[in-house]
């Protein structure tokens, strides 16, 4: 029983000196707290707004450096835009200076042919007549002809060397292997020089038979040459 009493009397002094303590705190106390806690609200923004502030320029960085990206993706792309159309332009032109060039290789082929068979044409025409003189000649027995026979069968032989070569020069420049050495040649610089080479070649074989009648000639008797005439 006097345990009782004494716990209750107890509780009423602890009581009573808590509500002592809570009425003895004063308004700046109470004051000064609220400003804390405003402070500490203040600074809580404050980081905040940093933050927000930080967040917002790394944002604009990022943006910075993407369109700075992307303008380099498209200056490369345009860069190798621009030299495929160059490509492109080189390789137009270059066909079309092939192109003219393979029409002037034609040009020069058929005319070249064109003037081959009127040459043989004319050595095969003076050749008949210095071979109806060496008959005269011989029949007359004012003459002889012997000489001049063994130099006119020289000068068949190489004729008929020029009409060999002139045939080859025919097949190997007709339209159809043109077209196959045309895209088989590394240029077509490569094969106009040698276009020019095998021309050179028949006319050297041309100016041989052509001297070789006009020595037919030159072998009968003096004057006698005159029969020989140019064949250009």
């Amino acid at each position: 029983m006097k345990k009782i009493i004494l716990m209750s009397i107890l509780s009423i002094l602890f009581a009573g000196s808590i509500s002592a303590q809570e009425a003895t705190t004063s308004p700046e106390d109470m004051a000064s707290s609220s400003i804390k806690d405003k402070r500490e609200e203040i600074k809580a923004e404050k980081e905040k707004a940093i933050q927000e502030m930080q967040q917002a320029r790394q944002d604009v960085q990022n943006k910075i450096q993407e369109a700075k990206n992307f303008a380099t993706v498209n200056k490369t792309n345009l860069k190798e835009e621009i030299k495929g159309k160059k490509t492109e332009i080189k390789m137009a032109v270059q066909e079309l200076k092939d192109q003219k060039a393979e029409e002037k290789i034609a040009k020069v082929e058929m005319s070249a042919l064109k003037d081959f068979e009127i040459t043989i044409k004319n050595l095969d025409n003076l050749s008949s007549r210095i071979n109806s003189r060496l008959e005269k000649f011989e029949a007359s027995g004012t003459v002889d002809v012997a000489t001049a026979k063994d130099l006119l069968a020289v000068a068949y032989e190489k004729i008929n060397t020029v009409k060999i070569s002139v045939s080859n020069f025919r097949a190997e420049y007709s339209t159809t292997t043109l077209n196959t050495k045309i895209i088989n040649a590394s240029s077509t610089d490569t094969l106009a020089n040698q276009l020019k080479k095998d021309i050179a070649k028949i006319k050297s074989l041309i100016k041989e038979a052509h001297s070789a009648l006009v020595d037919v000639v030159n072998s009968i008797e003096p004057g006698q040459n005159k029969e020989a005439t140019s064949t250009e």
